[in-house]
């Protein structure tokens, strides 16, 4: 079985993440990883996270317009610090961002300042 993880935020993108998820779902032989399923966990969903990623064959990351939030002392937001960890592990990655200048529904914007490092991060994954 692959298992694939699912990255995103999730305030903004519960629709397209729950696409995904089907998608990946339908496939013979592969399996959807995504923190919906997680449950509740001891661990630091941070160090959690990374982990699921290194265990994972794949990454799909969802990239829109929001930053969303960051893990306690971290820079870096949960979806960009998943990236990296795929970056870290090798694992090959799928990235989908949304299309510049298009907004989509559930988009919420963000003060300018989480803006502006969510159009940083978008460049880092083009």
């Amino acid at each position: 079985m692959h298992q694939v993880f699912l990255s995103s935020t999730a305030r903004d993108l519960t629709a397209y993440r729950e696409a995904v998820t089907d998608a990946i779902h339908r496939m013979d032989g592969f399996h959807c990883v995504r923190m919906e399923d997680f449950g509740a966990r001891a661990a630091q969903a941070d160090d959690f996270c990374q982990a699921k990623i290194a265990a994972c064959n794949v990454a799909v990351f969802i990239i829109g317009l929001c930053y969303g939030s960051n893990p306690k002392g971290a820079k870096e937001s949960y979806t960009q610090r998943e990236y990296l960890a795929a970056n870290k592990a090798e694992k090959d990655r799928l990235v989908f961002l949304s299309a510049k200048g298009v907004y989509y529904e559930g988009y919420d914007r963000e003060p300018d300042r989480l803006w502006k490092k969510q159009q940083a991060f978008r460049k880092t994954t083009q």
